[in-house]
């Protein structure tokens, strides 16, 4: 009979010991051997958020978003690409906000107000008045670009348009002789404009870490300011309150 019992423990004890070769651990009499644990659930010490930057080039090794060569994104308080020079444009009015990025290409912010009309520029919209910006290829510099109402859409309209935090600029473009003028930090124009034509403006150069407000008295025809960028166009609502533009982190 005793015998067979120990052949019995004998059948355990490899029983356990294949067991516990699978899984990494042993435990017998409450003693336990063995590392156990996932390998794939391990943590690179040299890249603890698991993002592929290592933590000695990775400016926040704590979250994944933050890495070198990452696409910066705009409003969402994390530095994406690592680059504490990376600049945002925040757009409001009211209690809408919007982001924009400036139009960035080989042409100067003047020829690039007049190729809207070909089509390459999104940037006119029915009674409505446009902001953006623009910046030339290897420049630091922005130019402010503003157009109101769309080619032969039959509306037609009129407005007086204030700008201020322009320290420096120049007026670079106005459609017609004598709709504006800058004077040290401040912009004004008085436009009217036919139902064939839009408005608008370039000024310049203004420094990246820009602040400026808009301000539309006596609109008549113009019911919206919105942004452009690259990626489209965005209403914000109406000319009656100010809109605002600043860099922001």
């Amino acid at each position: 009979m005793s015998s067979i019992r120990f052949a019995l423990a004998l059948l355990l004890i490899s029983f356990l010991l294949t067991l516990s070769a699978c899984r990494g651990t042993l435990t017998v009499a409450g003693y336990t051997s063995g590392g156990g644990g996932d390998d794939d659930d391990a943590v690179d010490p040299n890249d603890a958020d698991g993002d592929g930057d290592p933590a000695d080039t990775d400016c926040d090794d704590d979250d994944p978003n933050a890495f070198n060569g990452n696409e910066e994104v705009c409003g969402d308080g994390v530095d994406n690409d690592c680059d504490p020079d990376s600049i945002c444009y925040e757009a409001s009015l009211g209690g809408e906000t919007a982001f924009i990025e400036p139009f960035v290409n080989n042409l100067s912010a003047r020829d690039w107000y007049y190729s809207r009309g070909n089509g390459e520029t999104p940037f006119m919209q029915s009674d409505s008045l446009l902001v953006g910006l623009h910046q030339e290829d290897g420049d630091r510099d922005l130019s402010l670009i503003f157009v109101i109402d769309a080619v032969d859409d039959d509306g037609g309209g009129s407005a007086n348009i204030f700008v201020d935090g322009i320290e420096g600029a120049e007026l670079l473009v106005v459609d017609d002789q004598g709709e504006g003028y800058v004077d040290d930090e401040e912009a004004y124009f008085s436009y009217q404009w036919a139902g064939c034509c839009v408005d608008g403006a370039v000024i310049g150069p203004l420094g990246p870490d820009l602040c400026l407000s808009i301000e539309v008295k006596n609109p008549n025809g113009l019911d919206d300011i919105g942004v452009a960028d690259p990626s489209g166009t965005e209403l914000l609502g109406s000319p009656a309150q100010t809109f605002r533009l600043c860099a922001t982190e």
